[in-house]
């Protein structure tokens, strides 16, 4: 990419995943203090902040939007692995894409420490109100 802002939405970066450095920054997570957080602090890893954990990839093609999507779906489902038992923290799940369907089964072993939820667009001119749910699989 020559121009990030002008081409934004043309490409993606994967940054590459480093298991060791993603369990070391989770234990580090784990030894914070209960009574260093906000009250409603609930030690939460959040996924979709900034990007969506379930995007597409639709600037690659072929075997390259192929070997894309098989390194970003290993990392969040291997991040979300490490998660569930190697500590205690809860994860909050944000996503537009139905391919976080294919995870469903790995959200259902947390139990309670996971919040699942999905923004739902829509082309409709009509529709300005904002509604949002969480929900538990």
């Amino acid at each position: 990419m020559e121009d990030p802002d002008a081409q934004w939405g043309d490409y993606v970066i994967l940054r590459p995943w480093d298991e060791e450095v993603f369990r070391k920054s989770v234990q580090r997570a784990e030894r914070i203090p209960r009574a260093t957080l906000n009250e409603d602090g609930n030690r939460a890893v959040i996924y979709c902040s900034t990007t969506d954990a379930y995007q597409v990839f639709p600037a690659a093609a072929g075997e390259k939007r192929k070997l894309l999507e098989q390194a970003a779906r290993h990392m969040v489902r291997r991040s979300l692995e490490i998660i569930r038992d190697e500590s205690t923290l809860h994860v909050r799940i944000l996503t537009r894409s139905p391919m976080a369907v294919r995870d469903f089964d790995l959200f259902k072993t947390f139990g309670n420490r996971l919040v699942f939820g999905m923004s739902l667009p829509t082309l409709m001119t009509g529709c300005s109100k904002s509604t949002s749910a969480g929900a538990r699989p």
